[in-house]
């Protein structure tokens, strides 16, 4: 059993000892760190999910504390200068929004009536209200469109955010009341302050979705009641 243990955690200095000396440039700093935040946000959340199992979920308070700590990290980052952090960490690239934390890339929403339009919503499931197909129009409309008919900005991979994802991009996470509605960054674009679709299910209520709300809802997100209600969809696809 020693002998386990001691090859468990020679293994974990090699690598993890190993990258932090490699961190020695400030560039090499700054994707060390940023992929460490990372990690360690997706692992809080996983905890936090993984009571859910149980038959309730935690209190929302504690997957805000995931996201503030991890959104909290860009500004400490920002101190490499010269690096890809010594930016801002939203990027307008004209239809789409660039997170410099999280690597991930953010439609932005319009309102000139095309599938970009903020006034859109969709629904998840057909009516059998199974999410496994895949079937509703979040999927057969408006990221077929994104990804087949419309390649859009010249990329394939669009798809729905995760609540862990959708959080990150809402201003003062979870928790207090936010000052401004809608509770997000100008940069994306007009946003509906209604509740947005995160793909994340839930175990406990395997009919109902994650939903994510852009105005001053205190908690920021709760469960929908039915997957055939029409909701707003930010798309994102996997930036560097």
């Amino acid at each position: 059993m020693i002998e386990r243990w001691t090859v468990v955690l020679t293994v974990f200095f090699l690598v993890f000892g190993l990258s932090t000396a490699q961190a020695r440039t400030a560039e090499e700093k700054c994707q060390f760190k940023r992929a460490v935040a990372k990690a360690n946000y997706g692992r809080c959340v996983q905890k936090w999910l993984a009571g859910c199992y149980g038959g309730r979920c935690p209190s929302g308070a504690k997957m805000g504390r995931c996201v503030s700590k991890y959104v909290s990290t860009w500004p400490r980052l920002q101190a490499l200068s010269g690096t890809a952090c010594d930016a801002p960490r939203f990027v307008d690239n004209g239809a789409t929004v660039t997170d410099n934390l999280t690597g991930l890339i953010w439609e932005k929403k319009t309102t000139d009536g095309s599938v970009h339009d903020v006034s859109n919503t969709y629904d998840w499931s057909g009516l059998d209200l199974d999410e496994s197909d895949e079937d509703g129009t979040a999927f057969t409309v408006f990221l077929a469109t994104l990804n087949a008919v419309e390649l859009f900005d010249g990329a394939a991979g669009w798809r729905m955010p995760t609540l862990s994802e959708l959080l990150t991009i809402r201003l003062e996470p979870v928790g207090p009341r936010c000052s401004t509605e809608p509770c997000i960054d100008p940069i994306f674009g007009p946003t509906a302050t209604a509740p947005q679709y995160a793909s994340s299910g839930n175990p406990t209520q395997p009919r109902a979705v994650w939903l994510v709300l852009f105005n001053d809802f205190p908690g920021g997100f709760n469960l929908g009641p039915s997957s055939v209600v029409e909701y707003p969809i930010r798309a994102v696809r996997a930036g560097w």
